[in-house]
């Protein structure tokens, strides 16, 4: 039966703009400025009681919740909430054997037009050892109530997304689009000079998840892109489907920003360099693993249903930068900073839209430089040259997510331990927005703010829904 854990929200007060609370800011090219309060918004963190990872986010149209992974002593699986995130419950996930499945690499996404979910979880595992290619992958047509598995995409291991839409030529079998699933192989990381990405690889299906054929790749070695240093990194992001059925994949292309598109249903893709979106240059991937987090490239890409595109990505100041194609790669416009003015440092931004010019943002970010919270924003008019945004910081300032700085979890994940690595950001039907984050939790259950590892299957890491009202 389902774990059920209940937990109630924790309201942040709107008064003007300090830290914690809902405030107005506008996005210019070299910051961000306080603006005159555009609307009344309350921001609020509700605990799911589960242990979790990268956490990702699903919201149905009758307003059901799914955030994945939850981790718990009855195994690893999906959080469930039926009550806009006030109680949720585990729904495990079992491999044909009867096993709970793996917890490396987690991912959840779910096609916005039928609802269907999908959830994988990787083959490779570092405790014990297996590095076997490939993905467990779980499918559900009910809300998680059955879910039907299948084990595939061998070349890739990890850091892989799905994106759905129309199909340009394709005729789809009893499904009514075509879905994507991308991955880097034979692994994301770059361990320089031992092993390291080798190609993107591209899978579509035209049956719903069914059966997934390789369509294309492209080349993640450093040698293929002009005028990047050998030591360079290249890793994708996420990916998205136009109304006229083109894919765009978001990536880090060496120390330049870029979207991959492809015009024939992932089988040839073409690179565009977005002008102005310098990144972090890598050198080695212990920068990312201990010293800054935004060499990896997220859920950094949308589309509304026009076709706009909405890009967002760490600069290398630490600020959350902002820009939009409405002409589906040729033209940009020119990259604003986004995160709050207070914001020093920022991790895993995020976008998601409700309409053409409408839309929400979430990331991990610092106002101090040492304490790390979760921030969620709005904008209205995210199609101007210089857009507005409110919002503020789901969780009471003097419990920050991270108290002691924002940890990826590198150093412990070939002990066991969880990555954190994504955010999601989603629309409620009521208006609301919601974003997944964890929150790190101090040992020991005695503790002020305790937390009994043991009774979360070993994870320092704990769900939580940040909610802008």
């Amino acid at each position: 039966m389902p774990q059920l854990i209940t937990s109630l929200p924790t309201p942040q007060t709107v008064v003007d703009s300090a830290p914690g609370t809902c405030a107005s800011y506008r996005a210019t090219r070299v910051g961000s400025v306080r603006a005159p309060l555009q609307k009344r918004l309350t921001a609020s963190m509700t605990a799911t009681g589960f242990g979790s990872a990268e956490t990702s986010l699903a919201v149905t149209k009758d307003g059901t919740l799914f955030m994945a992974p939850g981790f718990s002593a009855e195994g690893n699986g999906v959080l469930r909430s039926r009550d806009h995130g006030q109680t949720w419950e585990l729904l495990p996930l079992r491999l044909p054997d009867g096993r709970s499945t793996t917890r490396e690499q987690p991912y959840m996404y779910m096609d916005p037009l039928t609802e269907r979910l999908f959830v994988h979880n990787s083959v490779m595992r570092f405790r014990p050892p297996d590095f076997r290619g490939g993905y467990h992958q779980f499918i559900s047509d009910d809300q998680g109530d059955s879910w039907r598995y299948q084990c595939f995409a061998h070349e890739v291991r990890d850091w892989s997304k799905y994106c759905a839409g129309p199909t340009v030529h394709s005729q789809t079998v009893d499904y009514p689009h075509a879905l994507y699933f991308s991955g880097p192989s034979p692994l994301s990381t770059r361990f320089f000079p031992v092993m390291g990405p080798r190609f993107q690889s591209f899978r579509r299906s035209l049956d719903g998840g069914r059966s997934w054929d390789r369509v294309g790749q492209i080349s993640l070695l450093p040698r293929d892109v002009p005028k990047i240093s050998r030591w360079e990194w290249v890793i994708f992001g996420n990916g998205v489907v136009r109304p006229d059925g083109s894919v765009y994949w978001i990536f880090r292309r060496g120390p330049q920003l870029a979207l991959a598109i492809s015009r024939d249903e992932g089988s040839t893709w073409q690179i565009v360099e977005v002008p102005n979106a310098p990144l972090l240059p890598f050198f080695n991937i212990l920068q990312v693993g201990f010293v800054n987090p935004n060499y990896v490239i997220g859920e950094a890409l949308t589309v509304d249903a026009q076709g706009n595109l909405y890009l967002v990505w760490p600069d290398p100041e630490g600020r959350l930068r902002f820009c939009v194609s409405r002409d589906g790669g040729l033209t940009f416009s020119e990259p604003v900073v986004i995160s709050a003015p207070d914001v020093v440092n920022v991790s895993f931004g995020v976008a998601t839209v409700k309409e053409p010019g409408v839309i929400a943002i979430a990331y991990y970010g610092s106002f101090d430089g040492k304490s790390h919270h979760g921030y969620v924003a709005e904008s209205r008019d995210a199609l101007s040259a210089e857009p507005t945004f409110t919002g503020g910081i789901i969780n009471p300032v003097d419990d920050p997510l991270y108290p002691h700085g924002f940890k990826v979890g590198y150093d412990q994940m070939i002990l066991g331990g969880d990555l954190n690595e994504i955010v999601h950001v989603r629309y409620a039907p009521n208006g609301d927005i919601l974003a997944s984050f964890n929150k790190r939790m101090r040992r020991g259950a005695k503790k002020k703010g305790g937390w009994n590892a043991a009774e979360h299957a070993n994870s320092r890491l704990q769900a939580v829904l940040g909610r802008l009202t």
